[in-house]
């Protein structure tokens, strides 16, 4: 077994919480406008999750590359990896709105 599983296992709950303020806080910043637009909702989410995931391609591909980190977007891996989980949570949330998968 990985010698740091124990540890990341503990970080888990933390993690979580800092995820649901993130989301909590943004969702009133934007007025719940995730969940606007019947399933066209699903769509957006998913140009959202497709950008993020093309940054964190960039991100990662340049630090390979170069060995250094940009800030070209003003994020770093950490953040868009963040905002990611934040996309696939509010994601799974659209879905049960709209009664898919379930």
């Amino acid at each position: 077994m990985d010698e740091m599983l124990p540890e990341l296992m503990e970080k888990i709950p933390q993690l979580w919480y800092e995820q649901k303020n993130v989301l909590l806080e943004k969702n009133d910043k934007y007025k719940g406008s995730a969940f606007e637009g019947g399933s066209y909702a699903l769509i957006g989410n998913m140009f959202r999750q497709n950008d993020k995931m093309l940054r964190l391609k960039y991100l990662i591909e340049h630090l390979i590359e170069t060995g250094d980190l940009p800030d070209a977007f003003g994020e770093s891996i950490r953040d868009t990896m963040a905002d990611q989980a934040g996309y696939a949570i509010l994601g799974v949330a659209i879905c049960d709105k709209l009664g898919i998968g379930k």
